[in-house]
């Protein structure tokens, strides 16, 4: 077989020219709205205003593929991101998807705290049914670090026709794998979620502190304390995000979670 590669480099040259040339943007309400009107082979980025972004990757990944069987670390992927897809499905993201050994979840404006109760639950799924087995099967941490952003972010389908995907572009979402990394240098057990200040504020502009500021109290002879703490994000001009170490508690969880949704109604 022959390939004449001036031919196939003039043709994706002029392809590539065409479609980057006159950029337009149109506004979309939701994420729904933004994947459904989302084109291919043209040069239009759907918009989606203040869009909630989580970000989750599993810590020393490339170690453990490395020190353990194939079959180990798929099953270790599986551990990670059944309950990532379904927990995020049931709390309302519009987009999920699984980037190798992470993934990401989408939510409209409207669901932010959603997207922080869907990582809390996910969370709290590792603690109760993975962490301990695959330390005691494995020997491994199975350590998750996630990042939760809120701001404006554009998408664009790439590729070409039958091969194609979304592609997300915009500094939430930069910003929410940024503060997942940070997190992973955190000390151990290395299960930290991190939420920007928007998101930490939006939990008190909607009278939710006493169940997500705040702690139940077990574990501390009843004494609430904040649940969160305050870190700078690197290169960002100063901005700060809040991270917590914290699970669904056993007595208090449910009750919080229900009291929290009458709250959004």
């Amino acid at each position: 077989m022959k390939y004449d590669l001036d031919e196939i480099f003039t043709q994706l040259n002029n392809k590539i020219v065409k479609i980057t040339t006159e950029q337009k943007i149109k506004q979309c309400d939701n994420v729904t709205q933004a994947l459904t009107n989302a084109k291919l082979e043209v040069n239009q980025w759907m918009q989606i205003d203040d869009v909630v972004v989580v970000f989750s990757d599993l810590k020393n990944s490339t170690g453990i593929s490395f020190d353990k069987q194939d079959r180990t670390m798929t099953k270790l992927l599986e551990y990670l991101n059944k309950p990532f897809l379904k927990i995020h499905k049931e709390f309302g993201a519009e987009f999920s998807e699984i980037k190798g050994d992470g993934g990401i979840a989408i939510y409209s404006k409207e669901n932010s705290i959603n997207a922080l109760l869907a990582s809390i639950s996910i969370k709290t799924f590792y603690f109760k049914y993975i962490n301990e087995k695959v330390k005691k099967t494995y020997g491994v941490d199975f350590e998750v670090a996630t990042g939760i952003a809120k701001g404006n972010l554009r998408l664009k389908q790439i590729g070409m026709r039958g091969l194609n995907f979304p592609v997300w572009a915009g500094e939430t979402i930069n910003l929410s794998a940024l503060i997942s990394k940070e997190l992973k240098h955190k000390s151990k057990p290395n299960n930290y979620i991190g939420i920007t200040s928007k998101i930490y504020d939006e939990i008190k502009l909607k009278k939710l502190d006493e169940y997500l500021h705040l702690s139940c109290g077990c574990g501390s002879d009843g004494a609430r304390e904040n649940l969160w703490k305050k870190e700078t994000i690197p290169n960002k001009g100063g901005k700060r995000y809040y991270y917590m170490n914290n699970n669904w508690c056993d007595i208090h969880g449910q009750g919080y979670l229900d009291k929290i949704f009458e709250v959004l109604k």
